[in-house]
């Protein structure tokens, strides 16, 4: 998805949550940078993770 998709993603969270769901603007942003914070760090455990779960199944 790369960098194209996170911006509209998050174009996308902040519009629908503003507008649809009534939740402010800053708290809507900042879910969406711990998210962006959380996830180069969970990936790879979770790659690691795949890689070990799938040698067990072998």
């Amino acid at each position: 998805m790369g960098i194209g998709g996170y911006y509209l993603v998050t174009t996308y969270l902040t519009t629908c949550g503003t507008e649809h769901a009534g939740l402010d603007a800053p708290v809507i942003l900042n879910g969406l940078s711990i998210a962006a914070a959380v996830g180069p760090v969970i990936t790879p455990v979770i790659g690691w993770q795949g890689h070990h779960l799938a040698e067990r199944n072998q």
